[in-house]
């Protein structure tokens, strides 16, 4: 058996010796192999194996770094990118180029940017031409605060030579016509505030349409009724064309619109005159306004229905208003979804038109509008509450309500009128109440009060020189009348007879199917 063992030889150098017995001779036979010259092969294995580990480690050091690079360069470039993007600069793009999702995100990241960057340049522009548009309202607010200054001034100067003629000694017939001229110094002025006010409750968005079917028959005869005198005392011809249509409409409100058209075309009309008529064009009525008058700008075309625009006309100052009356005609044929057009040569005049859908025509002519002209009514016996803090609108209210029959009670808070409500031992049949009272209180507190002393809730009108929506809103949400200063008698009087007949068709039980409210505050007054 061959065994093996370390040693030396001779000479000390280290071996691997073999020996192995030779039978038949009883020998041991050795072997020696230098231990250097054994090892060789063994160490030439161990140093490739520890080089070829060591060029493994190299290749995967450099293999990691490099992928390393190529995952860390792109989200590198990621950050930096969304940072100066986050920062402002979205005109920025972040180019990474590795076919794979990061490339993908980066392309995200660029076309945020660019949906960012479109968005801000539209938002600038928005905002450009939102401030141009404030700076031109502006503007021409300015201009319209002067040029309605100077129109309200005209008829209050009238008024004051109008009023110290008629202190003078005057001959009857000069009289009467002096109070001609102070009424119709009072109604231009009463129109330049109807303008006003119906802007207002526009804007308050308190009128509501109540679409019915009717005639327009009688709001063309209306027409020809309100503008005849007008166009006799301009010398003009004033032709309104018959028709038989019946339309779906707000009545009072179409007939607002009628109005304001007809009362702007005879305003700049100075010779020929105003035709008002209908053409049926499929399902639609269109009521057209044809005037002979200067005609209007192509470029003005648009403007004319703006609040604060008015044409750069002689016209204007001979005749006056606000230039209002086409700023409500837009917004009530908006409110109304009806289309208006028009056409216009300059020199020759020009035509309105609006387009109502057309219903089925009846047999019979029914009135589905109330007039706003009082009928006689019973009075006598009525008891009217008037609540004001000025003495001279109290004095001047309790004489008109006087001549109408009435029974009067004044007072400036609801403490005194509920003193002298105590005196007299009488139910007030109506109250008519300022909106702002002394002392911060409000004519709708005051109405509350009185109607708690008494249980009931007591018929009411609030009078106000204030515009503002808020003040329309709180009158709506209360369920009151609102009427605004100035209000004319003869309005004032139709608005309580339509009251009282409520009143009492209330207390009977009968259903009302025009509410007072809503026709109070549509009634037309006068065009603007």
């Amino acid at each position: 058996m061959l065994q093996a063992t370390d040693g030396e030889d001779i000479l000390g150098h280290p071996v691997l010796a073999a020996y192995a017995q030779v039978a038949p001779l009883g020998w041991l036979v050795f072997v020696e192999l230098p231990k250097s010259e054994a090892y060789a092969p063994l160490n030439r294995s161990i140093l490739l194996s520890i080089i070829l580990l060591m060029a493994g480690f190299l290749v995967a050091t450099m293999s990691g770094l490099l992928l390393a690079r190529r995952m860390i360069d792109p989200i590198q470039k990621l950050r930096i990118g969304a940072m100066r993007i986050g920062g402002g600069d979205l005109g920025h793009r972040i180019s990474i180029k590795s076919n794979d999702e990061l490339e993908a995100l980066g392309e995200q990241f660029n076309s945020m940017a660019g949906q960012l960057e479109e968005s801000y340049a539209t938002l600038e522009r928005k905002v450009a031409e939102r401030t141009h548009d404030l700076e031109y309202a502006n503007a021409a607010k300015s201009r319209f605060l002067a040029m309605a200054s100077h129109d309200l001034r005209q008829p209050l100067h009238a008024l004051g030579l109008f009023v110290a003629h008629l202190r003078m000694p005057l001959k009857p017939g000069e009289r009467a016509k002096t109070v001609e001229r102070v009424d119709a110094a009072v109604r231009e002025m009463t129109e330049m505030f109807n303008a006003l006010l119906d802007i207002s409750k526009l804007d308050a968005g308190v009128l509501v349409p109540k679409i019915v079917e009717f005639s327009i028959a009688r709001l063309l005869q209306k027409i020809e009724t309100t503008f005849d005198q007008t166009a006799r005392e301009k010398g003009l011809r004033l032709r309104v064309m018959r028709s038989d249509a019946w339309v779906r409409s707000d009545a009072l409100l179409l007939e607002r619109i009628l109005l304001n058209l007809v009362s702007n075309a005879m305003r700049y009309t100075l010779r020929g005159g105003v035709i008002v008529g209908c053409r049926r064009r499929g399902e639609m009525l269109r009521i057209e306004v044809w005037d002979s008058g200067p005609g209007i700008p192509e470029d003005h075309r648009q403007s004319i229905f703006g609040e604060f625009f008015q044409l750069p006309s002689s016209e204007r100052d001979r005749y006056g208003g606000l230039g209002l009356g086409l700023a409500i005609v837009d917004r009530l044929r908006r409110l109304l979804n009806h289309e208006i057009e028009l056409t216009s040569t300059v020199g020759r005049g020009s035509r309105f038109a609006i387009l109502v859908p057309l219903a089925a025509e009846r047999l019979t002519s029914v009135e589905t509008v109330r007039s706003p002209h009082p009928a006689a009514f019973a009075v006598e016996g009525k008891l009217i509450l008037v609540i004001d803090d000025a003495p001279i609108v109290l004095e001047g209210t309790s004489r008109l309500l006087g001549k109408w029959g009435y029974s009067v009670v004044t007072a400036d808070s609801d403490e005194a009128a509920l003193i002298q409500l105590a005196e007299r031992e009488q139910h007030p049949d109506l109250i008519i109440s300022d909106y702002h009272l002394a002392n911060g209180k409000t004519g709708i507190e005051a109405i509350e009060r009185i109607d708690a002393a008494f249980g009931a809730s007591i018929p009411t009108i609030l009078i106000s020189g204030d515009t503002a929506p808020e003040r329309l809103r709180d009158a709506r949400d209360k369920g009151y009348i609102l009427l605004h200063k100035p209000v004319d008698p003869m309005r004032l009087r139709a608005v309580m007879h339509q009251l009282f007949k409520d009143h009492e068709r209330h207390r009977q039980g009968v259903e009302e199917s025009h509410p007072v409210s809503q026709i109070s505050s549509t009634i037309p007054s006068q065009p603007s």
